[in-house]
């Protein structure tokens, strides 16, 4: 369960749609396990000149061993949050539309699950999805109507097909 708001249920519909989900969901499935990561509290690395120069090092041949500490954490960090999406069975992920966008740390995960040649590949058609057996939700609450402008449920769809 990804939680995309820094409110509670109290105060976000988004929370409190995804509360009533998740009650549901383990009355149903008793055996599962579910793991809650929240996005705004969980110090997820954000793709900035550090890391972008990472990942360019690394494609270039240089050892991990070889790149700053804090390259080393960030990049051990973000790697963890990619695993940590690749070894789920199903994700339920809620939140908020924001300015017509999803928030930016929501987005920050996303990068991390968004990763070439791990959860999806380049080929002459396009982007291929590589985590075909994961099952998706997205749960999102605005604050009114958008008239066909909801460009964070067309986002999320795109990453997550």
């Amino acid at each position: 369960v990804v939680k995309g708001h820094p409110l509670t249920a109290e105060d976000s519909f988004s929370i409190k749609g995804l509360d009533a989900f998740v009650s549901a969901y383990k009355a149903a499935n008793a055996g599962d396990e579910v793991e809650v990561l929240d996005v705004f509290s969980a110090n997820i690395p954000e793709i900035d000149q550090d890391m972008a120069s990472a990942f360019i090092a690394m494609q270039n041949g240089v050892e991990f061993t070889a790149l700053s500490e804090s390259q080393q954490d960030k990049v051990s960090r973000f790697g963890a949050f990619t695993e940590q999406f690749l070894s789920a069975d199903k994700v339920v992920i809620a939140s908020p539309l924001w300015n017509l966008m999803v928030p930016a740390s929501l987005k920050k995960w996303i990068d991390t699950v968004n990763v070439a040649g791990k959860t999806f590949r380049y080929t002459e058609e396009g982007p291929k999805g590589l985590a075909t057996d994961k099952k998706v939700l997205y749960l999102q609450a605005s604050g009114g109507f958008y008239n066909g402008q909801d460009t964070g449920t067309q986002y999320m769809k795109a990453i997550f097909e």
